[in-house]
């Protein structure tokens, strides 16, 4: 768990071309980011289960979470510099914090990924901490494809990892 448990967090739902994004951050940091329609319910249940209470007022990470998103979907944001905060096991961490690194337009494999998280054998172990990325879009997750080039998993479902690849100019095999 992180190290601002106890800090409430501010919910915020905003409209993409994806359409809604539930963001969820406390004072210094972004916590989560749920897609879709039922992004809300899963946003307070990640809460709930990570024993942060919800506050009303906005918050300086979730602020900038909503802007820099927003300009990301807009075409004017490459680089998403608000900090997270990670819930989940130390080795998904390790990947995820790997995964960041990774530039806008730019896709690698799991293998890669792993190697990059100093883990090069655990190709199959990072297909998972991709799975529970808990933070996609800024954590790009939809960075991440197999390594013959075509599409795999992804959360939200495999249309919405191919609009956000195409949104970043990368040609998309299925």
């Amino acid at each position: 768990m992180g190290a601002n448990t106890q800090t409430a967090a501010c919910v915020i739902q905003i409209d993409s071309p994806l359409g809604p994004v539930t963001i969820a951050a406390n004072q210094k940091s972004l916590l989560s980011v749920c897609l879709g329609e039922d992004g809300a319910a899963k946003t307070h249940e990640r809460l709930e289960h990570w024993n942060i209470p919800i506050t009303d007022k906005a918050t300086p990470a979730a602020k900038k979470t909503e802007r820099e998103l927003k300009q990301y979907f807009a075409g004017k944001n490459k680089r998403f510099t608000v900090p997270v905060e990670f819930h989940g096991p130390a080795f998904h961490q390790e990947v995820w914090t790997a995964l960041k690194e990774v530039p806008f337009g730019e896709v690698l494999s799991y293998g890669e990924l792993a190697e990059l998280a100093g883990r090069p054998f655990a190709a199959r172990a990072v297909g998972q901490a991709m799975a529970n990325n808990n933070i996609p879009i800024v954590v790009p997750c939809h960075r991440v494809i197999g390594s013959s080039g075509k599409l795999h998993g992804f959360t939200g479902g495999l249309h919405i990892k191919e609009h956000l690849l195409k949104h970043e100019g990368v040609e998309v095999k299925r």
